[in-house]
């Protein structure tokens, strides 16, 4: 473009001592970094040109960085120049929270144990309790529970929903669904020990306590149905809130399970399946076996870092759009 002696060939000024030389056939903006020191005013030099009278460039100039291509540098969770892309940190939980969370996990074991000895032993050897729990049977039970047109009620659909064929293939697509997503086996793991294990603790226990139902029979304390339900619906909720980030979205996921768990011991004793003392001891036993599962989920997601999806999108040299020699980056300072 420009000849040795500083003449024009095509007609353009003469450029003078001083002047920052650009190729007018490239359409892009000078990078922020050659439009001069911050505070002086004065130009930086080009790189591949000299600067002078009748200088000649030695190169093309930089580059610029593609419109849309990320770029990468060595910041931390904060969006760079090209392009602005704003992000979400990504749903973590710190140390604090995961300490936090196995102590109420232990709590919660705890309690659903010396609940379950207490409510056993008012069964074992009849106690004040019993009393009340026949005068709360009596006043929820449906009046003739043995009648065809009972069976058709709500009552009788939350009872159907601790059955085996109900509860457990809702567990078992949730354990999919969760390892797939996860990529984790210990959780799914744990909740299928903890199903596995309901029939191996209640049957015996059924056997020891031989307790007499609201209709006759005996064999009703504890309750399967109430314990099914609370640990398929429990367990499959437990695995699956590490998988959703919004709070919203887990409470409601919790609130779920208890409900339907509420609502199958409250259909038990209103049918008159169950005695109110063999749901509530079926809840504890079910407790204990979550308590297993939820330390085995807090287990396998342990506390990371926080990161921010757009953490590519940071400029060379950090995350306040400088590069390492402490000047603003630009779209061609990378």
């Amino acid at each position: 473009m420009w000849e040795a002696h500083g003449r024009s060939v095509i007609g353009l000024p003469t450029p003078h001592a001083g002047d920052v030389v650009s190729d007018p056939d490239v359409r892009h903006t000078p990078p922020a970094r050659d439009c001069g020191h911050p505070g002086t005013g004065e130009p930086r030099p080009v790189p591949g040109l000299r600067r002078g009278a009748g200088s000649t460039p030695v190169g093309p100039p930089h580059a610029p960085h593609p419109p849309g291509r990320a770029v990468t540098g060595r910041g931390h969770g904060r969006p760079g120049i090209l392009p602005p892309v704003p992000g979400r940190p990504f749903a973590v939980r710190s140390p604090q929270r995961r300490a936090g969370a196995s102590t109420a996990v232990l709590v919660t074991a705890v309690g659903c144990l010396l609940l379950l000895a207490v409510l056993s032993l008012q069964v074992a050897v009849p106690g004040p309790l019993l009393d009340a729990d026949e005068r709360l049977s009596r006043a929820w039970r449906q009046t003739d529970p043995r009648s065809p047109a009972a069976a058709g009620t709500p009552a009788e659909w939350g009872a159907d929903l601790g059955h085996v064929h109900v509860a457990v293939p809702v567990l078992l697509v949730a354990l999919v669904l969760a390892y797939v997503r996860g990529r984790r086996l210990l959780p799914p793991a744990a909740a299928l020990a903890a199903m596995a294990a309901v029939p191996l603790l209640v049957l015996p226990l059924k056997a020891l306590f031989d307790r007499a139902g609201p209709l006759g029979g005996e064999g009703y304390f504890p309750s399967g149905h109430a314990a099914t339900a609370a640990v398929g619906y429990g367990a499959a909720a437990l695995v699956l809130l590490p998988l959703l980030r919004r709070a919203g979205a887990r409470r409601a996921l919790g609130a779920t399970a208890a409900l339907l768990t509420l609502w199958v011991g409250a259909g038990l004793v209103r049918r008159a399946y169950h005695w109110p003392l063999d749901v509530v001891a079926s809840w504890c036993l079910g407790g204990l076996l979550l308590a297993g599962v939820a330390a085995a989920v807090n287990a396998s997601h342990p506390p990371a870092r926080r990161r921010r999806r757009d953490e590519d999108f940071v400029p060379h040299g950090g995350g306040d759009g400088r590069s390492d020699d402490g000047r603003r980056g630009g779209p061609d300072d990378v």
